[in-house]
């Protein structure tokens, strides 16, 4: 028997197209499908695009979450950063940080007089007006206002940069600016640097009208000052006297009348 040339007829009567047609019917329509990987690419795109989009804005600084702290003129203000550093910001001051940056590169910016106690870690580095101050863990005081700039090293070591200038403080070391020009001595006690945290204000050869601009912004008034006030002061003042004794005190050494703006 010759096999290859037997031939069968099928038991059923339909034709390959209705064969195809009900073995697929479940699945669905080519075109369906077609229109739904568009939207879906469609989706994705604008996906992409949405999160670049953001990505450059928080890279630009438009959406960088920063945390500002402002220490209003009579009152000073404690902040405690993300790895437990605390700051207190004296009597118009001001503190900031990027929430994002800081896990990367603990870095704040200050405007004003702040003491600061440092978790020990990687660098900490506190930026303001006229200078930059880089530590690893200790604690110090940094003033800068229109009135000068110094820092106070407290305990452990301290890095102050300015312009050219360099400076490598240790416990009980003080730096000041003159002009461009750093000039690094002893401080006598805390005092002296930190006493304002208690309401107590030192001065050491300090230009009277600084001392006047302090008592201001202490008590939040405005003085009135006649004649001369071109001297140096060296003495301090507590907040628990009130502006017009802080005044009399001041000025009796050198004959002068302070008066508060009404």
């Amino acid at each position: 028997m010759d096999n290859g040339k037997i031939k069968t007829t099928p038991s059923w009567d339909k034709t390959k197209e209705q064969l195809w047609e009900e073995a697929f019917e479940g699945l669905e329509d080519p075109a369906s499908v077609k229109r739904f990987f568009l939207f879906s690419r469609k989706m994705l795109m604008r996906s992409v695009a949405a999160a670049l989009i953001l990505l450059v804005l928080t890279l630009s600084g438009i959406f960088i979450p920063v945390r500002r702290y402002d220490s209003s003129i009579i009152n000073k203000t404690s902040v405690y950063l993300p790895d437990s550093s605390m700051v207190v910001l004296n009597a118009g001051s001001t503190l900031s940080y990027n929430l994002i940056s800081w896990f990367f590169n603990r870095k704040v910016k200050m405007d004003g007089e702040a003491y600061f106690e440092v978790v020990p870690g990687g660098s900490f580095n506190v930026k303001s007006n006229r200078g930059e101050v880089v530590v690893k863990g200790t604690s110090f005081n940094i003033f800068d206002r229109p009135e000068g700039y110094k820092v106070h090293c407290i305990t452990g070591k301290v890095m102050v940069k300015s312009g050219g200038e360099i400076a490598e403080l240790t416990k009980g070391k003080l730096v000041i600016l003159v002009g461009d020009v750093f000039n690094v001595r002893d401080f006598e006690n805390e005092s002296e640097a930190i006493g304002w945290k208690n309401g107590v204000f030192s001065f050491n050869s300090v230009p009277l009208k600084d001392v006047i601009a302090e008592v201001e912004r202490q008590f939040g008034i405005k003085v009135k000052v006649k004649g001369n006030i071109d001297y140096i002061y060296t003495g301090f003042f507590t907040k628990e006297r009130s502006p017009e004794q802080v005044l009399e005190i001041i000025g009796k050494p050198f004959g002068i009348e302070f008066s508060i703006e009404k």
